[in-house]
């Protein structure tokens, strides 16, 4: 792989600017994006007030800051390499991405990073606009066996959950947030689950939604905290990562971080990439007007 390696320390410049276009996908997973609402997001400027790469700056440390660009091209071809050995043709598409020609698939690092700093501008927004109480809250959305994450339906799961939202006494307050699946390797599972801005919700309504979602074992079904660090928490907002913690968490935070499996990644890239970044995004008394995110009234 020393030719990736090379392609990558190379490319090290930001991603073109929002306001270039897309030039036309080839190859497997084309129609996935190409059915999408037509990469809106990208079309969206990202002011420096709301742009989480100046909020968490590279000076700060690495656990801080927001992901460099030269990070993310390191991640691509440590997935390029695994998909590749497993003959994955998404392995093909994030070699070929760069700023000129982006891939736009959730597998590859640097068109995720570009996406989450859209949307966490676009939070942000929304968290400035709105003096209800604000909280970052985690929700359930699913547990899907190992092998059956290309099966499991984003559409359904966020139409599951607006049900239970409704039912719990959620109408007149904003979510905004994403999908993220996290791999359980004690159950062998993956979990689907949101992070959310949550503006405007009451206690009781929490209460709620909480005796509507159950116990599900190891995963959390519900975690709720006060938003009072917004760069850093929205920054979490969105995320298409490929590790997991096998390790329980211990009284400093989270554990160590491992790389998923290589057939865990290779089921993980494919689920995403039968999505664009926007099946991601969960909105609820809000919705999207061309690529911003407006509140309902």
């Amino acid at each position: 792989m020393n030719a990736l390696q090379n392609r990558g320390r190379a490319e090290t410049r930001e991603p073109p600017s929002p306001e270039n276009g897309d030039r036309e996908r080839t190859g497997p997973y084309r129609s996935a994006v190409d059915q999408s609402t037509g990469l809106h997001w990208r079309g969206v400027s990202v002011p420096p007030a709301r742009d989480i790469r100046r909020l968490l700056p590279p000076s700060m440390p690495r656990r801080q800051r927001f992901e460099r660009l030269r990070e993310a091209e390191t991640r691509n071809l440590a997935r390029v390499e695994i998909l590749a050995n497993r003959g994955s043709a998404i392995a093909d598409a994030l070699y070929e991405c760069d700023a000129t020609s982006p891939c736009d698939l959730p597998a590859c690092a640097r068109c995720a990073r570009r996406y989450r700093i859209y949307f966490t501008s676009e939070a942000l927004a929304v968290a400035d606009a709105y003096l209800g109480p604000h909280e970052f809250a985690t929700v359930f959305l699913d547990a899907v066996e190992a092998g059956s994450l290309p099966d499991a339906s984003l559409k359904r799961a966020h139409a599951a959950l607006r049900k239970r939202l409704d039912r719990s006494g959620f109408k007149g307050s904003v979510l905004v947030g994403g999908t993220e699946a996290a791999w359980n390797a004690a159950d062998r599972r993956w979990i689907l689950h949101l992070h959310l801005l949550a503006i405007g919700v009451r206690p009781d309504s929490w209460d709620g939604l909480r005796a509507k979602l159950g116990d599900f074992g190891h995963a959390v079904p519900l975690k709720v905290e006060a938003l009072n660090d917004e760069a850093r928490q929205l920054s979490y907002i969105t995320k298409f990562t490929t590790y997991h913690r096998p390790l329980r968490r211990g009284p400093g935070g989270p554990s160590r971080a491992f790389p998923l499996p290589p057939a865990r990644l290779e089921e993980l890239a494919t689920w995403w990439a039968r999505h664009c970044f926007e099946d991601f995004a969960f909105l609820y008394g809000a919705r999207r007007r061309g690529g911003r995110i407006a509140l309902e009234v």
